[in-house]
């Protein structure tokens, strides 16, 4: 069981509840040694506290690739409560700092994981889990992940203690914050921006095609047609004249605003717009229950006439409502089984199979993988793009994946700068069929 206490002010402990302090000597030096090198933690000394600070200089691929850890003392009894708990505060590029705390065993397992969120104020967190067995002396640990934002923050009052076997969640310890310091903290500055080198006028001269796979289209507002960040990429791309690939969700036109369907109409490839639209699905469900199994999309679900069911119905009712036949493919999450095979060999209009499987062709194109424009789902950084591609600029075409409608204004803005160093690359912008 795991118990999550948010912003509780400590009553007096409990009746009979023998705390017991699991962290090392001078946890927060053992914690600032331990980091990671993609930005750093130190201890800062603020009259007679000490507290842990960090700079995260950017927002790293995992949260887990900027972390500190420490291994954690004392055998912990079946039924007993370990809690950790703290005070933070912090400032991101966005606004809040955020990390995520950890209580894990020797496998990792996450026996606490959270992600608290403080701004320019302290503010205190107590998380902890009730032991469902007994673990030895050094099989758990704390870590704390610090990668989830170009964020400053500071951590104190750190504690991570066994309760005992405590009846129901206890109170987290009173904190005098008026003792902490209360100078306003700044994200550290933006990573000095990566530069690329001339191309080579041979690998310029050679046709190279660029594809722009991005997700999730639904329909928006009356002004927009389509959701508003949708809208911006695609409006973006206009006054560059690129073309793009847009995978719709296609139970979006089950019931459409009429300024959807027109603004899919207008965008069309095959009406002469700059957009080949293809199929991303019925309902792109994340989670999909199936004959008491849980299934990470409906094409991974396997029976035939299931997934036939909303592979037909997305197919009819874009070439219903838009006029035009999506023709082509990329399944939700990637997953598929060999009905999903047999549907696409059954659809002869779908051409193309976006991150398809090449090795087990159906007659259509698959279009494979090399390069992620999004180091995390949602997430893009042109300094951590720019890393794997300088490697990749002489391929004879790449596919670029994001997720538009989850992007940030920070995101949307590295996605430009992305797009006009491709430009700069001389990459020819086509779509899949």
């Amino acid at each position: 069981m795991k118990f999550p206490f948010l912003f509780l002010l400590a009553a007096a402990p409990l009746a009979g509840a023998a705390s017991v302090s699991m962290l090392p000597d001078a946890p927060l030096d053992a914690l600032a040694a331990s980091a990671t090198p993609h930005g750093e933690a130190r201890v800062v000394k603020a009259g007679d506290t000490s507290l842990l600070r960090i700079a995260a200089p950017k927002e790293t691929p995992h949260a887990w690739d900027f972390q500190c850890a420490v291994p954690l003392s004392g055998a912990v009894r079946q039924g007993d409560v370990v809690q950790v708990s703290f005070e933070l505060r912090g400032a991101s590029a966005s606004g809040d700092a955020r990390i995520a705390v950890k209580l894990q065993d020797r496998a990792n397992n996450g026996l606490v994981r959270e992600e608290p969120r403080a701004g320019a104020a302290w503010k205190p967190f107590a998380y902890g889990f009730t032991a469902a067995r007994d673990y030895a002396d050094g099989e758990l640990s704390l870590a704390l992940f610090l990668g989830l934002a170009r964020q400053s923050a500071d951590i104190a009052a750190l504690r991570v203690e066994n309760l005992g076997a405590v009846a129901g969640p206890p109170p987290a310890p009173a904190i005098d914050t008026a003792a902490l310091p209360q100078d306003a903290l700044a994200p550290p500055p933006p990573e000095a921006p990566l530069t690329l080198p001339p191309l080579d006028e041979a690998v310029r001269a050679t046709k190279r095609y660029m594809i722009l796979k991005l997700d999730d289209v639904v329909g928006g507002s009356p002004r927009d047609g389509v959701h508003g960040k949708v809208r911006r990429v695609t409006d973006f791309l206009a006054t560059l004249g690129i073309p793009s690939t847009l995978g719709v969700v296609c139970q979006s036109l089950e019931n459409p605003r009429p300024e959807y369907v027109e603004w899919l109409r207008r965008n069309a490839v095959q009406n002469g717009g700059p957009i080949e639209f293809w199929q991303h699905g019925w309902q792109h469900a994340m989670d999909v229950e199936w004959n008491g199994k849980h299934y990470m999309g409906e094409y991974a679900v396997p029976d035939y006439a299931y997934q036939k069911e909303l592979f037909d119905k997305a197919q009819a009712v874009f070439l219903e409502k838009v006029g035009v036949p999506l023709q082509s493919f990329c399944a939700p999450n990637g997953r598929v089984t060999d009905d999903t095979r047999r549907l696409l060999r059954e659809h002869p209009e779908i051409r193309s199979w976006l991150y398809g499987d090449e090795k087990n062709p159906v007659g259509t194109f698959a279009f494979r993988r090399t390069c992620n424009l999004e180091h995390a789902v949602g997430k893009v950084d042109v300094n951590i793009f720019l890393r794997q591609y300088r490697g990749q600029r002489d391929r004879d075409y790449i596919v670029l994946q994001g997720h538009p409608i989850l992007w940030s204004d920070e995101s949307f803005e590295a996605f430009k700068t992305i797009v006009r160093q491709l430009a700069d690359d001389g990459w020819t912008f086509t779509t899949p069929t």
